[in-house]
């Protein structure tokens, strides 16, 4: 439950918002244009907008270098779940035509918590908590987990968003990292601290001083 479910998750909001982040970021905050005759202009902007809020993709990561061995994998995910959830649903709630600066904010979060969170421990975790004669299939099983939540969340979003609208698959999203926080929190195995070796054999949860 913890090296494959928050992989799935997270690959799903990973792959489903980061691979539309400028198509949602015309929907939620583009101007409204007369016939569509600026579409391509619009596009243009959305795309600097998009690789602006990636620059916090970067700090996420630095955020994880320095805090993951002295909060912990569990923190850190847990924490980067609720901040992808939270972020997610204001996007969900914002609606055509919002405050640019409200939507741009839910993405820097989006973006500095999924680094600093799951997008580095799902990888942290199954390399850690599996004993040796089967870490390799573990972590193998955990990967596969995240790219069928990959493969969902490119074709989901699209056929979504066309069915029920942005809104409501946002929210879906939203709902989906909050269970992953659930998750993380109920399976957790803190590995923190622990040489690789010692963490053969781990067969529950860990309490870390």
């Amino acid at each position: 439950m913890l090296t494959t479910l928050p992989w799935f998750i997270m690959d799903i909001a990973l792959y489903g918002v980061g691979l539309f982040t400028p198509t949602i970021l015309v929907e939620l905050a583009g101007a409204p244009t007369a016939g569509g005759t600026t579409f391509i202009k619009d596009d243009i902007v959305a795309t600097q907008q998009a690789a602006f809020t990636d620059l916090f993709l970067i700090l996420g990561f630095v955020i994880n270098i320095l805090l993951v061995e002295r909060t912990g994998r569990i923190l850190l995910q847990w924490i980067g779940f609720l901040g992808m959830g939270l972020s997610l649903g204001v996007l969900a709630m914002t609606g055509t035509g919002g405050t640019l600066w409200v939507v741009l904010a839910a993405f820097i979060m989006f973006n500095t918590t999924l680094n600093a969170g799951p997008n580095a421990t799902t990888y942290l975790l199954p390399a850690e908590v599996y004993p040796t004669e089967m870490r390799a299939t573990g972590h193998g099983v955990a990967a596969a987990a995240g790219k069928i939540g990959a493969a969902v969340g490119t074709f989901f979003l699209p056929l979504a968003t066309a069915t029920f609208g942005l809104g409501p698959s946002l929210a879906v999203i939203a709902v989906l990292c909050a269970a992953g926080a659930v998750v993380t929190l109920f399976a957790r195995i803190e590995t923190r601290g622990r040489p690789l070796s010692t963490a053969d054999g781990l067969i529950g949860p860990v309490v870390q001083p």
